[in-house]
């Protein structure tokens, strides 16, 4: 009990509450007209923000594993979002903590769905 006590004051926002962090960080989705369904099992928490054109699929767990698809067009076309990135903004992202991969891909998001809908 003392050492979570403890650990409790030195987890970050993301390990304390995952769902609330990564909502407040992706609601610009849901104020673009992004419908966001939400499961958690099993310490895995499961974000999928859908719409007519494109979908977002964010994954977090409890061993800091956080994870991010998009699929675009009719029929969808699933990639995942580091295949946006050039090769030194991976290795960047890939060195990012779980909390800075979101705070990280909350901004790329934006970019890489707005130069998708304009391609498109």
């Amino acid at each position: 009990m003392c050492y979570y006590l403890f650990h409790r004051k030195s987890m970050t926002a993301l390990e304390k509450n995952p769902k609330k962090y990564i909502e407040e960080h992706f609601c610009w989705l849901q104020e673009s007209g992004y419908r966001l369904t939400y499961s958690f099992r099993n310490g895995e928490n499961e974000f999928w923000y859908d719409n007519s054109c494109s979908s977002v699929y964010i994954f977090y767990d409890d061993f800091d594993t956080v994870f991010c698809e998009i699929s675009f067009c009719k029929p969808r076309h699933t990639h995942r979002i580091t295949d946006y990135f050039d090769d030194d903004v991976r290795e960047y992202y890939k060195r990012l903590s779980p909390k800075g991969k979101i705070d990280f891909l909350s901004d790329k998001l934006k970019d890489v769905l707005e130069t998708s809908n304009t391609s498109t």
